[in-house]
């Protein structure tokens, strides 16, 4: 009966280790909304880096940095829009439908990929579909403007 419990708890400490691990590792990258679906090509470095230098007159696209202003200041994705989590989430909606239209296709980052999930979470809540949660800035290989 004790080795029964001491397995037990291993597997429940293996488990919270996962889970920690997953949730400090940006496992939302390139989580995308129902309508989401064309911003995928764009979940790589080179692909979103191409996109920004030559701008794909086809996908008219907004990438947001989600991180707290001063983070934006010190360096942030080329062309990267800063609109931290905190205000976002706390926008009257009409001001919020003005400053994101729904109809807009939204690419968001920070600094694990963790804060831009709970924005693209929050966002589609609020009824938008064509976002995608790119994950960390870490994954941006170029320079940092």
């Amino acid at each position: 009966m004790t080795n029964t419990k001491i397995t037990a708890n291993k597997i429940l400490i293996g488990l919270m280790i996962a889970l920690a691990v997953g949730l400090f590792t940006g496992c939302y990258e390139g989580f995308i909304g129902d309508d989401g679906q064309p911003l995928r090509t764009y979940n790589s470095y080179p692909t979103l880096k191409a996109y920004i230098e030559d701008s794909d007159p086809d996908m008219d696209i907004w990438i947001i940095d989600v991180r707290p202003s001063a983070q934006y200041a010190l360096g942030h994705i080329p062309s990267a829009l800063s609109k931290p989590s905190g205000y976002i989430t706390t926008l009257p909606d009409e001001d919020l439908y003005d400053e994101l239209p729904l109809d807009q296709y939204l690419i968001f980052y920070c600094e694990s990929g963790i804060r831009a999930q709970a924005v693209v979470t929050y966002l589609i809540e609020k009824g938008y579909t064509k976002i995608m949660n790119w994950g960390s800035v870490t994954r941006w290989r170029g320079d940092l403007e």
